[in-house]
């Protein structure tokens, strides 16, 4: 999908995550996709430290408004820490699928109101890389084309 300028307000989304709507993973990193088999690869979903991964609740709005989220609250806040990063795309994945993996998912509305992180990640490393697999099988790629 292609950048274009500006575009409408981004309507806030309910405090209520429903199993209807759609997800996305933001991906800054090429090892979390494979282009040619055009899949998103599990190392994309893993938690952080915390146990939790960062999403943005993308149902309602466009791809251009998805891409300016990632883009200033994904990529630019890594780039200031690292001194680069690069927006590739995102895994899509319905909330039905997350929740069928025994995960879950509660509204984190800082740094965006369409924050959200998925939860309940168990502590075994093969169990978790399991469910991250899941996830990514489930997930469809969508890649920002410049």
């Amino acid at each position: 999908m292609k950048r274009s300028g500006k575009s409408a307000p981004d309507p806030e989304p309910t405090a209520n995550i429903s199993e209807n709507e759609t997800v996305s993973r933001i991906l800054t990193s090429k090892r979390h996709f494979a282009k040619t088999k055009n899949v998103v690869k599990y190392g994309a979903f893993p938690p952080n430290q915390n146990r939790e991964t960062s999403i943005f609740r993308t149902t309602g709005i466009s791809d251009n408004e998805i891409w300016l989220i990632g883009e200033k609250y994904v990529r630019a806040p890594i780039a200031e820490k690292r001194g680069s990063c690069t927006l590739y795309g995102r895994g899509r994945i319905e909330v039905k699928r997350i929740l069928k993996a025994e995960l879950n998912i509660a509204p984190k509305p800082i740094p965006h109101p369409r924050h959200a992180e998925i939860l309940n990640w168990p502590e075994s490393k093969e169990k978790m890389q399991m469910l991250a697999t899941k996830l990514a099988n489930k997930a469809t790629l969508q890649l920002l084309l410049d």
